[in-house]
């Protein structure tokens, strides 16, 4: 099907179930409607889920989050601590508690990931053997934009009750520049766990119920293995929240007030969820719960402390052990190179269909070339913050999330202000006293993430002032409790959506060198090692394929400010080798004494490092700047692949075979048990 038949197939017939349910509803029809949205805004991938969309800033990244899912799967039917990988820097290990990880995600498609190998085969329709684990990435990112709607919507609708505002927050926050810039990511991408947690913390406060306890602690364990800078992140949306609560409650409490003038009024109005402008609400006070015994509540602080703290235990004692082995370390020019530049917000979008390779080009000028960081706002969503901010001090409702998303914003710029790709040293911004006050968030090196946030508290933002001037000017209908969409509310749904496009998305197939499906599995624990060596990322894709242990660096994929061993293969003695491999007749030209030290230093090596295979390669696929296609580039000479080859003949391998542009070397080694 062409891509934009399903795009505007499957957009409009989600939008017909958001902008009007009345002949249309049913159970769960609004999250149908999202999920049709974004099968639409996602266009073409639900017809090619065993593609990868590559174009994001660091397209590759992906591939780290592919590994992720498979080290979830391997670990859980191992029956070993998934934060703690052995199958990387091995044979030492290391830990994943610091690592973009988002466990959650590999956790909750543990059922995907084992039914999928069983019912697909590896060769189906050209998958290969990375499209069953490639169909489970891509569900999980149609399932991310699809619960980070619909959690914003009910969020949305529990703060204004006023269904129509809470569609258009969710539109507003699941389908913003942010998100699309970040497909790639998946720890950056699970914003619906960020707006889970928030949900569940101001339903606590709007009605405390020992149910809401238990729902608030389950959705922090997915937030935190989610990931540690939404963790962060929700510690002060808690605070933003929370205070404004206590503060309305102390100056509300007793007194009438009519609907409007509170960010709750909506929710503890006596006619329901869309009383009439004038109706007089009662007390912001909460209407009381049924009685409930002292157990129940006792029960479910009982169930969520210990449950909670069982849960996260070992990723709290996985990031203390990090950080006393040195922590995150601050990097202010990491930090500096990854902030939002002012310009960026007002920039049309850099990856419209029509519109995009315009701006795409002024975007990555303001960041040294890197076209990823374009974060445009869109013109029409900041009309209607405008107009939504206006109307929220005018009626009093919904001001705490302007100051929330005014928080994030300045703190989304870093340590100091870009403007126009010109960095201004002075005044420091509040990021810089930040990321001193707490060095270990793993945010300070990203300022450019606070914009998730600042995203949510703008779209609950336009809520609250849509819900009041619309209530205003007679468009609640007290009788309704789901009412529909006006014509107005319908062209602006429509607009945002337009203006936020980034499909059709490319889409891509990752080639894997053909050897990598060669190398047989071996029982016992062994290591494979690839000459002259591949980038990280790339690394840990294969090692799906031919799930053997690395025992060489994946420093760049792995978090940098994370401590590492030393590897056998990271000493002086083996760079010094490695740097006459390729010489041709290098080992065969020294002298019978030199010969044999040579040989044994290279063998003890690879004992050392308990290495079973060996792999020379010619070529490896590398991925275009542009994300759009896979350049097959050399990774040696013909007379260093050559030379390499013939050295290690001298070293006695057991098995050797070529395949395609590469060649195999298996060699005997001495057996690990773990």
């Amino acid at each position: 099907m062409n891509p934009w038949v399903f795009l505007i197939l499957c957009v409009a017939a989600g939008g017909a179930l958001l902008a009007q349910p009345g002949p249309l509803r049913f159970r769960g029809s609004t999250l149908l409607g999202f999920l049709l949205v974004t099968l639409g805004m996602t266009s073409p991938l639900p017809l090619h889920l065993t593609r990868m969309m590559l174009t994001s800033s660091g397209g590759s990244d992906a591939f780290i989050g592919a590994w992720n899912l498979w080290w979830t799967r391997t670990a859980a039917t191992q029956g070993v601590n998934p934060l703690f990988c052995g199958w990387l820097f091995y044979p030492e290990g290391t830990s994943l508690a610091l690592h973009t990880y988002s466990l959650t995600y590999g956790v909750l498609t543990l059922p995907l990931q084992w039914l999928l190998p069983l019912v697909m085969p590896g060769g189906l329709a050209g998958a290969g053997p990375l499209g069953p684990l490639f169909v489970v990435y891509n569900l999980v990112l149609l399932g991310s934009f699809t619960a980070t709607g619909y959690f914003t919507y009910r969020l949305a609708l529990l703060v204004t009750r006023h269904r129509t505002a809470a569609i258009l927050a969710g539109l507003l926050f699941a389908y913003t520049n942010y998100r699309f810039a970040n497909t790639v990511r998946l720890d950056v991408l699970g914003t619906e766990f960020l707006v889970l947690a928030l949900w569940a913390w101001v339903a606590l406060l709007r009605r405390p119920h020992p149910r809401g306890l238990s729902a608030l602690c389950g959705s922090l364990v997915l937030l935190a293995y989610s990931s540690l800078d939404y963790t962060a992140c929700a510690v002060i949306l808690f605070l933003v929240a929370g205070i404004a609560e206590i503060v309305v409650r102390a100056t509300g409490a007793g007194r009438g007030r009519r609907e409007g003038n509170g960010d709750a009024d909506a929710a503890t109005s006596p006619r329901g969820a869309d009383a009439t402008p004038n109706a007089t609400s009662r007390s912001w006070t909460p209407e009381p719960e049924p009685l409930h015994r002292k157990r129940d509540w006792l029960g479910a602080i009982l169930l969520s402390g210990l449950g909670g703290a069982l849960l996260l235990l070992p990723l709290v004692l996985g990031v203390l052990q990090r950080l006393r082995q040195g922590g995150t370390g601050f990097d202010p020019r990491l930090a500096a190179f990854s902030s939002a530049d002012l310009l960026d917000f007002l920039l049309p979008n850099p990856r419209h269909p029509i519109s995009g390779r315009l701006f795409a080009g002024i975007s990555a000028r303001l960041h040294n070339g890197d076209a990823g960081f374009g974060q445009s706002i869109g013109w029409v969503a900041l009309g209607l913050f405008v107009i939504a901010v206006g109307s929220n001090f005018r009626a009093r409702t919904g001001r705490r999330w302007f100051w929330g998303f005014l928080i994030f914003f300045v703190l989304s710029l870093g340590p100091s202000l870009h403007l126009g790709g010109h960095v201004l040293e002075n005044p420091p911004l509040p990021q810089a006293l930040l990321s001193k006050a707490m060095p270990f968030l793993a945010g300070s090196r990203m300022p450019i993430r606070y914009i998730a946030p600042a995203s949510l508290c703008f779209a609950l933002a336009v809520a609250c002032g849509w819900a009041a001037l619309r209530r205003r000017q007679g468009f609640a209908d007290p009788s309704a409790a789901r009412p529909g969409a006006t014509r107005i509310e319908v062209i602006v749904g429509a607009a945002l959506l337009f203006e936020s496009l980034a499909a059709p998305m490319p889409l891509l197939r990752v080639p894997v060198p053909e050897i990598y499906g060669q190398i047989p599995p071996t029982p016992g624990y062994y290591a494979l090692a690839v000459i002259p060596g591949l980038a990280a990322r790339e690394s840990m894709l294969y090692q799906v394929v031919h799930r053997q242990r690395l025992v060489q660096s994946v420093e760049t994929a792995i978090p940098l400010y994370t401590p590492r061993p030393p590897s056998p293969f990271d000493t002086a003695r083996w760079e010094a080798l490695m740097q006459n491999l390729g010489t041709p007749g290098w080992i065969e030209s020294q002298p019978d004494e030199s010969r044999a030290q040579v040989i044994g230093s290279l063998r003890q090596i690879l004992s050392d490092a308990k290495v079973r295979w060996v792999l020379l390669q010619r070529t490896r696929p590398v991925l275009a700047r542009d994300g759009l296609s896979f350049n097959i580039e050399p990774i040696c000479d013909e007379t260093a692949f050559t030379a390499s080859r013939e050295n290690l003949r001298r070293l006695w391998p057991t098995h050797e075979r070529e395949v395609g542009d590469a060649v195999l070397f298996m060699f005997e080694t001495t057996e690990i048990q773990e």
